[in-house]
């Protein structure tokens, strides 16, 4: 009698959705999600999610099974939150015939990772996603790198994996879009010249954009900006569009629901992205995607597409975004990586791993 367990992987998160309706918690992650869904129908996906959602609860997302641990991000919970995603995996491994586990980001997830790898002597890929790689990363120096491959997002994040910490990943898993969960790149009357979408900290730099639109202003007077988000420097922002005088020039919107900030990117003509350091940024590549411009210090993929513009500077940054003001609206919609395109390079490196 042939073996009824089914294949599976299991995917390590420090978060993920707190049910179908949550679309803001890690998009990009919910669509590669979605993506091995529909291309493999025939695998089960099992996510253990550490800390986020803050309950301990087992349920189906969209078809997979979602193990939340509910560590809510306490320092002193971590080792119990360890043990109960071991558990977890071991409940999992009982009833599933286990082909591979997914890590996300360097850190307690790929360090739980591999002890399991070794355990159940089940292949493990570890993805690096974002600052993972910088030389802060104190995980790093636990991680066991010959016990896994290790994927990065981006030829930035691999070649910053090296340069910090003399590492050199196995393969580059890009990030992407699940184009049939998003809406379609419809024309839109253009009601912003300028966009921003991201959490605001001090490393997104987003106070570059009110700096943008204060010199844009001198030449446009009637320049519109819209800023999509929420965070520590939320405060400092709006003083600083109080100060320059800026109110009627720039909208401050709040974090909104996913396909909210799709359709206000359809309504805008460019992107501006001035973070200091992004993995990938996939809200770059939705901008793209939606007939935006886009003008980034770092750059989510290679190679770009020509509505793409990499500046190094904020001078360079109000420069360019003076010049591409006075260019036609973009008519082109860019895809510049499939979320099915990453979800069938994942499979094939554990199916070479088997």
């Amino acid at each position: 009698m042939g073996n009824l367990k089914k294949d599976s992987i299991v995917i390590l998160s420090p978060g993920f959705p707190d049910g179908e309706h949550d679309s803001r918690c890690m998009p990009y992650i919910q669509m590669f999600v979605k993506a091995l869904i529909a291309n493999y129908p025939e695998l089960k996906i099992h996510v253990i999610s550490f800390q986020y959602p803050y309950t301990e609860k087992v349920f189906e997302w969209n078809g997979c099974q979602v193990n939340s641990i509910g560590g809510n991000n306490k320092k002193w919970n971590r080792f119990f939150t360890w043990r109960k995603t071991k558990q977890a995996f071991k409940e999992i491994h009982s009833s599933n015939k286990i082909i591979g586990i997914l890590s996300l980001w360097l850190s307690e997830c790929a360090l739980v990772g591999q002890q399991l790898s070794k355990q159940y002597q089940i292949p493990h890929i570890a993805w690096a996603l974002g600052q993972d790689v910088k030389k802060e990363n104190k995980y790093i120096t636990r991680l066991d790198f010959t016990s896994f491959k290790t994927a990065c997002i981006s030829p930035f994040s691999k070649e910053q994996l090296k340069l910090n910490h003399g590492i050199d990943s196995n393969f580059i898993l890009s990030n992407g879009l699940h184009t049939e969960s998003i809406p379609a790149p419809v024309g839109f009357k253009k009601n912003y010249d300028i966009i921003s979408v991201g959490s605001f900290s001090d490393f997104k730099r987003f106070d570059w954009i009110v700096e943008c639109v204060k010199e844009v202003k001198k030449s446009r007077p009637n320049i519109k900006a819209c800023m999509i988000g929420d965070g520590e420097e939320l405060e400092n922002i709006q003083n600083k569009i109080a100060l320059l005088g800026l109110q009627e020039n720039i909208e401050l919107k709040g974090i909104l629901p996913h396909q909210q900030c799709l359709e206000l990117m359809m309504q805008s003509k460019i992107l501006l992205h001035p973070s200091s350091f992004e993995g990938a940024s996939t809200v770059i590549l939705e901008a793209l995607y939606y007939k935006c411009y886009a003008i980034s210090i770092t750059v989510p993929n290679d190679p770009m597409p020509a509505t793409f513009f990499k500046v190094n500077t904020l001078e360079e940054m109000i420069k360019k975004t003076d010049e591409v003001l006075s260019l036609p609206e973009n008519e082109i919609s860019y895809c510049v990586n499939t979320s099915d395109e990453s979800a069938k390079k994942l499979m094939d490196a554990f199916n070479y791993l088997i």
